[in-house]
């Protein structure tokens, strides 16, 4: 059964590779959804698909990129409304 993870993510999120570290973890995961950059400087992303592969991404999020320095990820596993067909960076 499919699942969704919403998430916010702290920190220095923004201008350090974060998203693409998010969309290169959820497409080697087989996930689906989309990330972005939010006007407050925290990064929110959905993805969709199997429960456990959302929790591991969830634990990659603390990591983040390389330059990335997370400091909070605020996470919320809930069921989809609407079905992702890939993983895209919004601008």
């Amino acid at each position: 059964m499919l699942s969704e993870l919403h998430a916010v993510i702290s920190g220095k999120v923004q201008g350090v590779g974060y998203r693409d570290f998010v969309r290169e973890s959820a497409e080697s995961l087989r996930l689906y959804g989309w990330v972005k950059n939010k006007e407050d400087d925290t990064v929110e992303l959905l993805a969709q698909g199997y429960p456990e592969k959302l929790r591991e991404l969830a634990e990659l999020l603390q990591e983040g990129s390389v330059l990335a320095k997370v400091t909070g990820v605020a996470t919320e596993f809930r069921t989809p409304r609407v079905l992702y067909e890939d993983f895209s960076v919004k601008a």
